[in-house]
């Protein structure tokens, strides 16, 4: 039987990009569990070494309990099914506003054996502390997941800026959490970044997670990444290609991968809801697969035709 520590070595010792996965939707809005095979077989086909499952990306909020449930399901069949192709690293975002359904997801995780759990920091009813932040996450893991790596969903253009430095935040949770291991670091302070990496990057794995940092943060020695591009093949292939760029001391290569990347996401944003051209640019691209992952929930802006 794998330990934790085991598992948590699994987390450390990963290399690649991780695709932040959209959630597939029929024309009704319903969710379509039987899109994730074929989904997943082309982020595989396509460069992909792991799935964060249920993130912001995913509308893991926009889902009732028993739709994640279901969710989460799917993808270990569909994961499953592909291991004697792909080996792929999955880690499936639990956060709710509800303590009781973060239990259910999370024991869920557990029991299907994914790779990780994570967690954003209480929303709305907000921490104002590091140790009410670990007050709150430590009793969640205990009890749902002893055994399962925990990362720490660092987004704050969307949860909320912190009242506390996030690297003391990082320094009582490794002394009080065992789960914890790694951070999605969904921001794009530098040297926030830096002062976590630098003080913490031997013991827990920092996946950077917005793509217009994803060169600067090489030079920190960071070799994973979580993305929300990573379903589209080109950005895919930019990443990889600015990573052997910059690897070979070719930095102006580097830097015209990166900005590849950047220009992919303003061209994402020009509609004025990132999701949504996610999802409609990746309906056009894999129509020839016969893949369909249909439109965002409300409230998720989707521009009228």
């Amino acid at each position: 039987m794998t330990t934790l520590e085991e598992k948590k070595k699994i987390i450390l010792n990963f290399e690649g990009p991780v695709a932040a996965v959209v959630t597939p939707f029929d024309n009704e809005g319903k969710l379509d569990t039987t899109q994730i095979l074929p989904y997943a077989k082309h982020l595989i086909k396509i460069g992909i070494k792991g799935v964060f499952i249920s993130g912001t990306t995913g509308e893991g909020f926009l889902l009732s309990v028993n739709e994640r449930l279901s969710l989460i399901q799917a993808w270990r069949q569909a994961l499953d099914q592909l291991k004697d192709t792909q080996q792929l690293l999955a880690i499936v975002n639990v956060s709710s506003t509800v303590v009781g359904d973060v239990e259910s997801l999370a024991s869920k995780v557990e029991s299907l054996g994914f790779d990780g759990v994570a967690l954003l920091p209480p929303i709305y009813y907000t921490v104002s502390t590091r140790e009410q932040l670990v007050g709150y996450l430590k009793p969640i893991l205990q009890k749902a997941a002893p055994e399962t790596p925990f990362l720490y969903y660092h987004i704050p253009s969307l949860s909320g800026e912190l009242k506390f430095e996030l690297d003391s935040f990082v320094d009582l949770a490794l002394q009080k959490i065992p789960q914890f291991v790694a951070m999605k670091f969904s921001d794009n302070n530098l040297v926030r970044f830096g002062a976590v990496q630098e003080q913490f990057g031997k013991r827990i794995k920092v996946f950077p997670g917005f793509n217009e940092i994803l060169l600067p943060t090489k030079a920190f020695g960071i070799k994973a990444v979580i993305c929300a591009t990573f379903s589209f093949e080109d950005c895919v292939s930019w990443y990889l290609a600015m990573g052997k760029s910059y690897e070979s001391g070719d930095l102006e290569g580097a830097v015209k991968f990166q900005k590849a990347i950047a220009d992919k996401c303003v061209q994402l944003r020009k509609s004025g809801s990132f999701i949504t051209s996610i999802k409609s640019g990746l309906n056009i691209d894999l129509k020839k697969d016969g893949i369909s992952l249909g439109q965002p929930r409300a409230p998720v802006y989707v521009p009228e035709n």
